[in-house]
């Protein structure tokens, strides 16, 4: 992997469909993909002096990377700032890939038992708009599922995540070339080894700093009391104190339903995290979900990439792993 022969093109498609290339403009390019969101962010900023740069850098534009002639990232522009310093004004930007939407709207769901993973997110993305091009991924039947409220991006990581504590192939929603894949991680059919270089570092870290090692299940409010009684109560990890969260029971859930959620809420917040990452030299088509070989240290094996943040002026990109159990 050599950084001096990654020659990196960033791609402004206008809402006209007329396409100009400004990599000869553009500082600070990256784009990255984070463990708990769908979407990709894509970043970089130009310098405003050029007229032709003010026209078609635009909120709703389309942004595109490519390196040698394949699409790495496309994504919607949503936030151009301005700044003016030292006599120089920039154009600041930030563009996200259509996934996005899905990030910032709030829905609730309401799934019978009885319904496949892919019929159930099917249903979804068609209710936002949104075609599936490939659909490999999880494909279990669930028992009822009730979403009273959250985005719908995290009602889509709860559902494949229950598929997979069903049996099903972990799987990772993403986009690519401007389409809408559902596909099992580790999928990638080029397989990366990250080996001890000195170009190459790792980083590991333990931690409990987030951790819950109770949660407890509050019902309805007792009018003639005034303090709503605690219904159940989940313990963890206590051993390193009581660190506490709160569960309502809301109206038209059940008691049943409402520990459920707070057994959730255990399952992900209640473990000592483990943190690993890589930094190398940049490869733009390593996506999250793709399953790389690392052999640095105690990190030996197949991993996960659950995240990755790609550089495009140092040729560089950060990691995220999660060994493949």
């Amino acid at each position: 992997m050599s950084v001096a022969d990654t020659e990196y093109t960033l791609i402004i498609v206008t809402e006209t469909g007329a396409q100009y290339d400004i990599s000869d403009f553009a500082e600070d390019l990256g784009w990255s993909e984070n463990e708990k969101e769908l979407a990709t962010t894509l970043s970089f900023t130009v310098g405003t002096d050029d007229d032709t740069l003010n026209s078609i850098i635009k909120i709703g534009c389309i942004a595109a990377v490519i390196v040698g002639g394949v699409e790495c990232t496309r994504a919607v522009i949503n936030k151009a700032k301005k700044k003016i310093a030292s006599n120089r004004e920039t154009l600041a930007v930030t563009a996200y890939d259509e996934l996005y939407a899905l990030q910032t709207s709030d829905e609730q769901y309401f799934f019978p038992a009885g319904m496949t993973t892919k019929s159930i997110l099917t249903q979804i993305f068609g209710d936002c708009g949104i075609s599936v091009a490939t659909y490999t991924g999880a494909d279990v039947t669930h028992e009822r599922l009730v979403y009273r409220s959250g985005t719908i991006a995290d009602t889509v990581l709860d559902i494949l995540d229950d598929a997979e504590k069903k049996g099903g192939v972990a799987s990772i929603v993403r986009a690519v070339q401007g389409k809408f894949e559902v596909v099992p991680k580790g999928n990638n059919t080029t397989v990366y080894l990250f080996d001890e270089d000195d170009s190459i570092s790792a980083e590991q870290e333990t931690s409990i700093t987030d951790l819950v090692t109770r949660v407890k299940v509050i019902g309805q409010e007792d009018k003639t009391e005034g303090i709503p009684p605690v219904e159940a109560v989940l313990n963890g990890l206590t051993q390193f104190g009581i660190r506490q969260k709160i569960y309502r029971r809301e109206k038209d859930a059940s008691a049943a339903e409402a520990q459920a959620a707070a057994q959730k809420i255990l399952d992900e917040k209640g473990k000592i995290t483990q943190t690993q990452s890589i930094q190398a030299p940049d490869v733009p088509g390593l996506r999250k979900g793709d399953i790389v070989q690392v052999n640095i240290g105690q990190m030996v094996g197949a991993y996960y990439v659950s995240g990755i943040r790609h550089v495009a002026e140092s040729g560089s990109m950060t990691v995220d792993l999660k060994p493949k159990a």
